[in-house]
């Protein structure tokens, strides 16, 4: 039976659910300090206990349920929509995500509510309506990428099992992916970086920062919001996307960049612009000075690619790599040593022939004249030196 107990001043009822595994508790405030209103307002709780502990009436559902908790002081329940669950997800979602994954998030969220009606009730939400999701962006006049529908769908369950933690239903539906090619990252030959760098009618601003995110592999945002200490780039923990704080070492020349990059990043902030629209300016300018090269189909991400597809030909260490990506696991970096060995020695000539002076070196630490020298003569001659000291 559910108990009446007092906290803070205020009465609340207390109802315990054994799952299986522990006891859970649910309380729900009566909001009043008077113990005559609260034992009446308690008694109208313990009519509804069998159907709370039964989940016919939830968490949300209980401002509706219990005149005392709403504005209008009535009891009439009625079902969460799906737009006004999204609502309470994103509004939840807010402290635990970086701000450009919720704007995805409401993208997602944007995309569902085109294909299923914003006042359907939640608890309806079926798997009907998810593979009507996916044929509806597939059959559009301009079908949506399978990677994209993805992503919406990887949001789109995120928050669906929120909603049965929340317990608005009571099983996530069954949601399958798209299935697509796994593509090898897209990198640029040292000839199409030439190509690109050489080029006369590209902004020579713009092309240093290409440089930078060429030579030290970081991500666009982390150039842009992260802060100059030296000849170290410091990423804070918020702002990485593992959200594990970053130290990158620049030279003189990179430092040089990044102090320029953020000169013209403040002077953007200072006009009132926002900060995304001038990391969208380096994305959309790339694209317009690869195609005007005659280098299509590339974006901005694909000079980390090209750095990392650099760094492992040079290496030849997929864990070192994945430490100066910054990668939290190898897996994640192991796509970047899927290109054959003569593939990469033919497009990057010169990192191959660092490789193979690193090989050298590597070979001759191995067979020096110490190494092969037989023990027995290593410990006559230390006895001598010894002896003579």
């Amino acid at each position: 039976m559910a108990t009446l107990i007092k906290h803070r001043n205020q009465y609340c009822s207390k109802i315990q659910k054994w799952n299986g595994v522990k006891q859970i508790a649910t309380k729900i405030p009566l909001r009043t300090n008077q113990k005559d209103v609260a034992v009446v307002r308690h008694h109208r709780v313990e009519q509804a206990e069998k159907h709370i502990k039964e989940g016919i009436i939830k968490k949300h559902q209980f401002n509706d349920y219990f005149a005392w908790l709403n504005d209008e002081g009535t009891s009439t329940l009625k079902q969460l929509s799906l737009e006004d669950s999204i609502i309470k997800f994103i509004s939840t979602h807010k402290t635990n995500v970086s701000s450009s994954s919720i704007e995805r998030i409401r993208v997602s969220m944007n995309c569902l509510l085109e294909v299923v009606k914003a006042t359907t009730p939640i608890k309806q939400i079926k798997t009907s309506d998810i593979e009507e999701f996916k044929k509806y962006y597939l059959s559009k006049e301009k079908p949506h990428k399978k990677g994209g529908i993805n992503l919406n769908l990887r949001n789109i369950r995120t928050f669906l099992r929120w909603c049965v933690d929340e317990q608005m239903i009571k099983q996530t539906p069954n949601i399958k992916m798209l299935k697509e090619p796994r593509k090898k990252p897209k990198y640029l030959s040292e000839k199409s970086q030439q190509k690109l760098m050489s080029a006369d009618n590209i902004n020579n601003f713009v092309k240093r920062v290409f440089y930078l995110l060429l030579t030290t592999g970081c991500r666009r945002s982390e150039v842009i919001q992260g802060k100059l200490e030296g000849s170290m780039l410091i990423v804070e923990a918020h702002l990485s996307k593992t959200r594990i704080e970053k130290e990158i070492p620049l030279n003189d020349v990179q430092v040089k960049i990044v102090k320029e990059l953020h000169k013209n990043r403040d002077t953007h902030l200072l006009k009132g612009y926002k900060l995304s629209n001038f990391m969208d300016y380096f994305s959309k300018a790339f694209v317009k000075a690869c195609k005007r090269v005659g280098l299509g189909g590339y974006t901005l991400h694909n000079l980390r690619d090209t750095y990392a597809v650099t760094q492992w030909i040079v290496s030849n260490d997929i864990y070192e790599v994945k430490n100066l990506l910054g990668h939290t696991s190898v897996k994640t970096t192991e796509r970047y040593a899927q290109f054959r060995l003569d593939r990469l020695a033919q497009d990057f000539k010169s990192a191959y022939q660092i490789r193979l002076e690193v090989e050298k070196v590597r070979n001759n630490g191995v067979n020096t004249p110490l190494i092969n020298t037989p023990f027995n003569q290593i410990e006559e001659s230390s006895s001598k030196n010894i002896a003579m000291s």
